[in-house]
């Protein structure tokens, strides 16, 4: 499964379709949640995530943007139940 924050990833279908259904989304790489992530792709073993420092903000670069990190792992994307 492939989901994604992005509009032009192929896996922002999916994503609107599960938020539709009434789920959230959570992604997991090597067991461990990933909260800010933009995309993931179960098959391909790769979260796109927003860098973080040592401290475990986020890095924003000498022109004041946020960087993204490719991380490869064991990911797991879960659909739940949105609770009210």
């Amino acid at each position: 499964m492939r989901v994604s924050v992005d509009k032009d990833d192929p896996g922002r279908g999916t994503y609107e379709a599960l938020l539709a259904s009434g789920k959230t989304v959570h992604v997991f790489l090597n067991g461990t949640e990933v909260k800010d992530a933009v995309t993931a792709d179960a098959k391909l073993g790769i979260v796109s995530h927003y860098k973080r420092d040592d401290d475990g903000n986020l890095f924003v670069d000498a022109k004041g943007f946020l960087r993204l990190q490719h991380t490869k792992g064991d990911v797991t994307i879960e659909a739940r139940d949105r609770i009210i």
